[in-house]
């Protein structure tokens, strides 16, 4: 009983840090923002699986 109230309170502590006072801003302006263009870290992170995808495929074929 007493590992519950922990587990239950658990992602709330590890969301607290990331919640800074421009966190509450920052969650209603990125729809928005990714409306006007893509969001530099989003288009870096998608760069990074293509290139993750592209080096896998090549490795397939070079067996």
């Amino acid at each position: 009983g007493t590992t519950a109230p922990l587990i239950a309170r658990t992602p709330i502590a590890v969301a607290t840090p990331a919640r800074s006072p421009d966190a509450a801003d920052a969650v209603p302006v990125r729809p928005t923002a990714s409306a006007a263009g893509p969001d530099p870290v989003v288009a870096r992170l998608e760069d990074f699986l293509a290139a993750i995808q592209t080096a896998r495929t090549s490795a397939r074929d070079a067996r």
